[in-house]
């Protein structure tokens, strides 16, 4: 089928194909080991952040992921299917330190149980345009918010605050 935007009315676009697998075709399917388990290094990274290790992921890319999956199920899945992003992003591990993506700032999971830091409206579009502001906060990584919305991540390092906000999704006008 093709679709056309100008055409089909709706707001997006999404296919499904489906196959059922029969006991004799499962079995002819070869094992492959995308995903893999976190090692303890990267558990320990996980655990300062107060992230649970269970439910997560190695992509091979190194990148870390909450997922609702198992590895098993997660595997068999790779065998067949191309899998973009197999649960929410948690960060890269690097030099024994967990960089945390933005998509976990922003998902509402119950591994991130600190508060985020509250922004006033001066600080939170100094933080979307991508520059530094002064916060007071303990050393570390930190999430800010907007009226009780989560913005992204901040790493505060003694006197300084290092933003990371998506450089792409920043605002560029000046007020």
């Amino acid at each position: 089928m093709r679709f056309l935007p100008h055409l089909t009315p709706g707001e997006g676009f999404f296919i499904a194909a489906l196959r059922k697998i029969t006991p004799a075709t499962a079995s002819r399917a070869k094992s492959k080991s995308v995903f893999s388990a976190p090692n303890n290094q990267e558990k320990a990274c996980l655990q300062r952040l107060g992230i649970a290790s269970e439910g997560v992921v190695l992509a091979p890319d190194g990148e870390l992921y909450q997922s609702a999956f198992t590895l098993p199920e997660l595997n068999a899945m790779a065998v067949k299917l191309y899998l973009l992003q197999p649960g929410v992003r948690i960060g890269k591990v690097l030099r024994g330190e967990l960089i945390p993506a933005h998509a976990l700032a922003l998902a509402q999971l119950e591994v991130l149980s600190d508060a985020p830091v509250q922004l006033s409206q001066q600080q939170a579009i100094t933080y979307l345009r991508g520059e530094s502001f002064g916060v007071e906060a303990a050393s570390g990584w930190h999430r800010v918010a907007y009226n009780d919305s989560v913005l992204g991540w901040i790493k505060v390092i003694g006197s300084r605050i290092n933003n990371y906000y998506p450089k792409e999704w920043r605002v560029k006008l000046k007020e």
